[in-house]
């Protein structure tokens, strides 16, 4: 099962959500569907690309390594800088 921990979130215009943090268990690839587990909502999401710390895409990212993974563009005002229960999950892996 994939977790990844949340360091930052932001939008890039044109790109979409970008969550950086780590991988901690699983891994994450292009096309994965992801849930961002919030303290008060799951938001379902598609992986539309993974990068490594030095912005290079990646096919995945695996436990251990700072990724960056961006999706859809959601309102990231809702988590209030609070990044830590923030997470992204794939229960179903």
């Amino acid at each position: 099962m994939l977790e990844f921990a949340v360091e930052d979130v932001f939008t890039i215009n044109g790109l979409g959500t970008v969550f950086l943090g780590s991988v901690q268990s699983g891994s994450i690839s292009m096309g994965d569907p992801v849930v961002c587990r919030t303290p008060t909502e799951d938001i379902k999401l598609r992986v539309i690309a993974v990068q490594d710390s030095s912005g290079r895409k990646i096919a995945k990212g695996e436990p251990g390594g700072l990724v960056g993974v961006v999706c859809k563009t959601i309102d990231v005002s809702k988590f209030s800088n609070s990044f830590a229960s923030l997470r992204l999950v794939n229960p179903g892996r």
